[in-house]
């Protein structure tokens, strides 16, 4: 474009045109108001560029693209073009100012075609009252969001108050309990050492059916001393093999081991951090329910193996008994939970959900697979990275 208005222009020559002031008649204040509006337009022209470039170098991600550019140029253009009204006041370029007027007309253009896709985008920003509005209302949820907070950590510091009284009291109780208890199993066992012999059938089945209520109790209340103890006392975490603690638990089922005949292997057990007595605890509870619950006549075959996969331990007991029905591989651990009567299988129904309050407080996870008449697999899964903490025992 600018070659062409070069070619009909033919030169950007001065020769035979007179400067601009002589349009004014040389009239000086004329003269002056043209050249300081001129010179002050310019300014602010100039002054426009060096702000947008300063904005754009501060926040880039708000740049419009070549639409910057080009409005830049366009006010630049246009504040050159000013100058050229000063500059031809005493000399006649106008072919040249013409040529500048030219390329600002064509930036011009340009950018007002730039600018037609732009102003829906301009139009969907909010205004100063909507952002004001957005405002107030996301501090109105983060207020609301906080007293939500605020009351759910007063409920967890309520409850954890209450779980722990609780477990005081179970504590309490069952340990008060067995007081009484003792006076009870004595004093039964003086009647019927002094009595005895004076009872009759009947007499003497009310006798058997009162110490078996008085050693169902005592096992009660020592599996819930058990229970509450482990949120109370101190624990000494260290490296333990898990094949001594299978051992240990072993030795405490003695008898029952020996009068069931059971048979129980110990495969590949690693060691772990754990409090030794309440890792024997667990293992002597699980062996306890794989010797426990067999067909009849039938002996119990366990086997206690370990395996590392993809950052874990996974310890399974596996055993050849009656097995747990699918719908009940879950309710099996909730405290006095218990599928068969007491003349079926003995027992407090506090077994399993003792030994899912140490692995749970370990980090540790549960698996069964199980077929009923087939036996059960008890999966116990820890992870091989974990952070065990002592429990301070409570006064």
């Amino acid at each position: 474009m600018v070659m062409s208005l070069l070619s009909a222009t033919g030169s950007l020559s001065a020769v035979g045109f007179l400067p601009h002031r002589s349009c004014f008649l040389l009239d000086t204040n004329l003269i002056l108001l043209h050249v300081v509006s001129d010179a002050l337009i310019a300014f602010a022209y100039m002054a426009i560029p060096v702000i947008l470039l300063y904005f754009h170098l501060k926040r880039r991600e708000h740049s419009f693209g070549a639409v910057f550019y080009l409005f830049a140029a366009f006010i630049v253009l246009c504040g050159v073009s000013h100058i050229l009204g000063i500059w031809t006041m005493w000399h006649p370029d106008y072919y040249f100012e013409g040529l500048v007027k030219a390329v600002t007309a064509a930036v011009s253009v340009a950018t007002a075609i730039a600018l037609i896709p732009i102003v829906p985008k301009v139009l969907a920003l909010k205004s100063p009252a909507e952002w004001e509005a957005a405002h107030v209302k996301l501090k109105e949820q983060v207020l609301a969001r906080q007293q939500a907070e605020d009351a759910q950590i007063k409920t967890i510091q309520e409850l954890k108050a209450s779980n722990l009284e609780l477990e005081r009291f179970a504590y309490i109780a069952s340990h008060d309990l067995q007081a009484p208890l003792r006076t009870v199993s004595s004093f039964s066992q003086l009647l019927e050492q002094r009595y005895g012999e004076q009872f009759d059938e009947r007499a003497a089945g009310y006798f058997k059916h009162m110490r078996n209520g008085v050693e169902l109790m005592q096992r009660l209340i020592d599996d819930l001393l058990q229970l509450s103890r482990l949120n109370t006392q101190s624990r000494n975490i260290q490296d333990i093999s898990l094949a001594s603690a299978c051992q240990h638990a072993m030795t405490r089922l003695g008898s029952l081991i020996t009068e069931s005949g059971a048979s129980i292997k110990l495969e590949n057990l690693p060691t772990l951090k754990f409090d030794r007595s309440e890792l024997v605890q667990l293992f002597q509870n699980l062996i306890g329910n794989a010797i426990k619950f067999q067909p009849q006549g039938q002996k119990p075959e366990i086997v206690i193996s370990a395996e590392r996969v993809d950052g874990k331990h996974r310890i399974g007991i596996k055993d050849n008994g009656i097995g747990i029905d699918e719908k009940y591989r879950t309710e099996v651990f909730e405290i006095f939970r218990r599928l068969h009567t007491q003349e079926e299988f003995e027992g407090t129904g506090i077994g399993l959900a003792l030994v899912k309050k140490i692995v749970d407080f370990y980090q540790g996870e549960i698996e069964v697979d199980s077929v009923e008449g087939e036996g059960t697999t008890i999966t116990l899964v820890f992870p091989e990275n974990r952070e065990v903490s002592s429990v301070p025992a409570a006064e």
